[in-house]
């Protein structure tokens, strides 16, 4: 079970806890389950070791509560999981949706599918047309997660792309990050994913690779 129901009802502060290194899909999911907790009139904290989002997701209806110092009042945590997983509790228990709730589901099911181009099966379509007829801000998820990118991440696009190296028969591809291409463009470490998408739409690549510091700090492959 996702979520201890019992231990929720007893507790009095309960902290929902985002992992370092979070992809958006945790962040939403940790929106949406903000939201829920709030609707249970519970006091709710949303707790990560570190605060650097893009831009792009302030449309998310609870992202300026999310906190790096962990709350000493907290009774409970929990520790988040994907959108996918958050939703068929929600179903399963018959957990009614809002527009927050639906909107911030709908968003990390556009992250986790990468805009339904990755790992897509009939339910997350399913999924997707009951977050729309629980009115989910679709324009808002599309705009921002899929149209939305700065001009420093786009720079460092292109310094990565330039350098990328296929390996093991063209079918992964490699990339060098330095510290040099983050001054060069004013990105951060973060803006370099966005460079995974245009190498797995290449024929031969499965796997898409970002090395810094002679180490893997990013994978990424075709579901």
């Amino acid at each position: 079970m996702l979520l201890n129901q019992q231990e929720i009802d007893k507790a009095k502060h309960i902290v929902i806890v985002l992992p370092d290194n979070f992809s958006i899909d945790c962040l939403c999911s940790a929106n949406a389950l903000y939201t829920y907790l709030l609707q249970l009139h519970k006091k709710v904290s949303l707790y990560t070791s570190k605060i650097d989002f893009p831009t792009n997701l302030a449309f998310l209806p609870w992202v300026d509560k999310v906190k790096s110092i962990y709350p000493s009042s907290s009774d409970y945590e929990i520790n988040i999981f994907s959108s996918l997983a958050l939703f068929e509790y929600m179903q399963v228990n018959k957990i009614a949706l809002n527009i927050k709730m639906a909107t911030s589901l709908y968003a990390g099911l556009l992250d986790y599918s990468k805009g339904f181009t990755r790992g897509v099966n009939g339910t997350m379509f399913a999924m997707a047309k009951i977050l729309i007829e629980n009115k989910a801000d679709v324009l808002s998820c599309n705009a921002n997660l899929l149209c939305s990118q700065s001009l420093a991440s786009l720079r460092l696009k292109s310094l990565l792309l330039a350098k990328m190296k296929l390996q093991e028969n063209a079918t992964k591809a490699v990339f060098e990050l330095k510290d040099e291409d983050l001054s060069i463009s004013g990105a951060c470490i973060d803006d370099a994913k966005a460079v995974f998408c245009d190498a797995l739409g290449l024929p031969t690549v499965e796997i898409a690779v970002l090395r810094y510091k002679n180490e893997e700090i990013m994978k990424e492959a075709i579901s």
